[in-house]
């Protein structure tokens, strides 16, 4: 019978032998063994077809087809290969060779009386190496814009980032040294890690963390208030899916600011502000996508707002002097107060509860210190336990309580006026306003 063949041939027994239009992937490694898949149009058994004709379009010549890859092209290394019918391919396995090496590729399905090349070839390769990746954490929804710095990165359109579990991304190249990539979505949250190929299919023996984190992860903000004049350093911690990285970022309103990783919480300084009031905040784990989790209905805490308030400080103090026994009582007056539970004072490097009475004036206790002899410490005040304002370097003494060893003489008339000289440890020199005797109920100084 006629064979019609399409491209103006035709005629009894007209053939069209097939081409290679590509090759999958073009690049491989010195150890070889990857899987090389060769796609062709136009392979008859004994008539054309059409252009979208099968590899192999004559089903019995499938059958008696033995397919051999020429690694080197025709007369090079005869390699095996295997056609798939399902997807229309042929595959074989790449040989060790040494990097740098490009070869043709050929290929025959007729025992060697035709041979199809079409310039296929396939390069050898360094396995590329990943050092790092920015950032180093994004949510479980994916679409992060992932920078990968390593070494060895080719400029192939197979080149692919793999988030071990969660899947796989095409890349870019920007230089040798770096590439970009987009996380893929992931069923879960957790820690995954990045690979690279060059082609697609081999990746990388070295890989980098990265960590999948729920969007619904719920945060909290302390201090939630503080000065418009900035500096406070707001702590933001959270359940167990609040993972912070070196990328986080906080954006009070429309200023954005760097956090610092303390443990697992972030750290942002406050910008200053030019009028008090409510703004936003949110926070980005991964430096990129910024949320915010719903009002906590136990505590009523919104944790994307920051309250700006004038500024507050200290003006005086009153006692200014107290043993390391503690529990004295000293008077604060000062301006910008309020009445809260962070509110402190603090003595050196020891705080305690300040109790606000009014806008200037508040009271605390001296806490118990542990020194080897008197010192003098700095006295600040906070009403929101992050950020302090002082009264001064050495504005507050404090001393190790005095012990009375002996007295001369040990007695003296009802009527007073005896001269007493007591000998003790731990004596510091003080005015007559300051030190003072207590026989029984009675001071004197």
């Amino acid at each position: 019978s006629k064979c019609e063949c399409n491209r103006g041939y035709s005629g009894l027994g007209c053939t069209l032998l097939p081409s290679i239009s590509f090759v999958f992937p073009s690049l491989g490694y010195a150890v070889g063994g990857t899987t090389v898949t060769l796609r062709g149009l136009f392979l008859s058994g004994g008539c054309c077809t059409s252009l979208t004709a099968p590899f192999v379009s004559d089903l019995t010549k499938q059958a008696q087809s033995t397919f051999t890859v020429y690694w080197g092209g025709q007369g090079g290394t005869a390699i095996g290969g295997t056609y798939d019918s399902t997807n229309d391919v042929v595959t074989f396995p790449s040989p060790s060779a040494s990097v740098g090496t490009k070869v043709s590729l050929a290929m025959t399905f007729d025992g060697g009386t035709s041979y199809i090349s079409n310039g296929a070839q396939f390069e050898v390769v360094d396995y590329p190496t990943v050092l790092s990746v920015y950032p180093t954490s994004g949510p479980r929804a994916g679409d992060t814009l992932v920078t990968v710095t390593g070494t060895l990165f080719h400029d192939s359109n197979d080149l692919t980032c793999r988030f071990s579990w969660a899947g796989t991304s095409r890349a870019r190249r920007n230089t040798e040294q770096e590439i970009v990539c987009v996380s893929p979505l992931a069923t879960r949250s957790g820690l995954a890690f990045v690979g690279i190929s060059n082609n697609g299919q081999d990746f990388s023996e070295t890989e980098v963390p990265f960590y999948f984190f729920d969007e619904t992860v719920s945060y909290q903000v302390q201090p939630s208030f503080g000065a418009v004049s900035g500096g406070t350093p707001v702590t933001i911690s959270g359940n167990e899916e609040f993972v912070p990285s070196q990328e986080s970022r906080c954006i009070f309103e429309s200023t954005t600011v760097k956090g610092t990783v303390v443990g697992s919480t972030v750290v942002c300084v406050t910008p200053g502000r030019e009028t008090t009031g409510s703004v936003s905040l949110t926070v980005a784990l991964d430096g990129q996508k910024f949320y915010c989790p719903p009002t906590d209905p136990q505590t009523s805490n919104a944790p994307c707002a920051f309250l700006y308030l004038d500024e507050f400080g200290v003006t005086s103090v009153f006692p200014t002097v107290a043993s390391t026994n503690g529990g004295v009582t000293v008077t604060v007056v000062g301006f910008g107060l309020l009445d809260e539970q962070t509110a402190k004072c603090r003595f050196g490097a020891e705080t305690s509860q300040m109790f606000v009475t009014s806008g200037t004036d508040a009271t605390c206790s001296t806490p118990n210190q542990t020194i080897a002899s008197e010192v003098f410490v700095d006295f600040a005040i906070s009403i929101n336990g992050a950020d302090f304002k002082s009264l001064g370097a050495s504005s507050f003494n404090v001393y190790r309580k005095p012990v009375v060893v002996e007295t001369d003489p040990v007695g003296a008339p009802l009527e007073g006026g005896t001269i007493v000289s007591i000998k003790g440890e731990d004596f510091a020199a003080r005015t007559a306003q300051v030190l003072l005797c207590k026989f029984g109920g009675q001071v004197s100084a």
